[in-house]
């Protein structure tokens, strides 16, 4: 998509555009919805444009009840103006208008519901890592294909929560306070609550996996059960078993995707197909299951798929083609 188009320009300068993308606001969700259903022709340049604004640190901000009453009256006038003068079916848009009163009704009670607190949201593409550091000075390196979500709250009482999707490690600063405030995580198995330390965090798989590499941490179950792990420890949970593994571990091997390096320990080719499919967002098809079932023990670089599928061809002696986004993983058969 070409970043000279004009919608797509003013969608990324849009801030209601935004609050439709992290879904921070109902009233916005309800336009925006309204808008495309409307315009499915525009759904490429909008499918870009958040894409974009999902990688972009957004801190939503509170709507009054005069905001939003403004925000309905402005419904058809704040699109771009060579936009918004397209024709509309008068049934279909008062089907939309319904829904809009519908999101608006509910708008006014949940703002006015909700504690003070301010929201950042920071993500990563496919084959992409970033580092960012947190309003309370904490720092969250996110692995590719992850997000994170940082939620600061004051009122009524302190709290410091962040929801992942995806892996990320995490640096957390100890508050110098008589009552510092606990920094959570949320992961959909789990909590993991620290003061200040540092550990890794996976969601994916169907299962969440934490390694500590510094200080104490404990992890909290849906069953309101606690677990404490030590430096050096990684404990999994699986949702469909509920319970908890736990061993001893070298961090370093968890958390060296930190520094563009992919470390091995007698790992099974198709693991590592798997984390290239989270990873990189391609799909790995091998010929022969016993390729699967090879093994790798070592360090790659991290820095570009093309770099760690040569690694591998040349380790294993085998084929691995790239063609789009499918990776073909093949035995190397060499003519007579």
């Amino acid at each position: 998509m070409s970043t000279n188009d004009p919608l797509l320009s003013q969608l990324l300068h849009d801030e209601s555009f935004f609050r439709w993308v992290h879904r921070s606001d109902p009233v916005a969700v309800a336009h925006w919805e309204a808008w495309l259903a409307e315009h499915p022709e525009h759904h490429d340049t909008v499918a870009d444009a958040a894409r974009q604004v999902r990688g972009i640190p957004f801190a939503p901000r509170r709507l009054s009840d005069d905001q939003v009453h403004r925000a309905w009256l402005d419904l058809q006038t704040r699109l771009p103006k060579s936009y918004a003068t397209a024709k509309i079916n008068r049934q279909r848009w008062l089907r939309a208008a319904a829904v809009f009163l519908i999101f608006l009704t509910g708008a006014l009670v949940w703002w006015n519901a909700q504690p003070e607190e301010d929201q950042f949201l920071y993500a990563t593409d496919f084959g992409e890592t970033r580092t960012v550091q947190l309003p309370d000075g904490s720092e969250v390196t996110l692995n590719a294909n992850s997000r994170v979500t940082y939620r600061v709250r004051e009122r009524p009482s302190p709290r410091r929560e962040v929801w992942l999707e995806g892996e990320a490690f995490f640096r957390v600063v100890h508050q110098e306070k008589t009552a510092p405030v606990p920094f959570v995580v949320h992961t959909p198995d789990l909590q993991v609550r620290v003061l200040g330390t540092e550990f890794n965090v996976n969601t994916r798989r169907g299962r969440t996996q934490v390694v500590l590499d510094r200080g104490s941490i404990t992890l909290q179950l849906p069953s309101e059960e606690t677990t404490a792990l030590q430096p050096g420890e990684l404990a999994e949970y699986v949702a469909r078993a509920a319970q908890v593994r736990k061993q001893r571990v070298d961090p370093d091997r968890f958390i060296a995707w930190r520094d563009q390096r992919l470390t091995f320990d007698d790992t099974p080719l198709s693991e590592v197909a798997l984390m290239l499919e989270e990873n990189y967002g391609v799909r790995v098809v091998f010929d022969s299951p016993a390729l699967r079932t090879k093994r790798v023990t070592g360090e790659i670089s991290a820095g570009k798929l093309d770099t760690i599928l040569l690694a591998l061809s040349k380790l294993f002696n085998i084929s691995i083609q790239q063609s789009g986004g499918a990776i073909h993983v093949a035995r190397r058969y060499v003519s007579p």
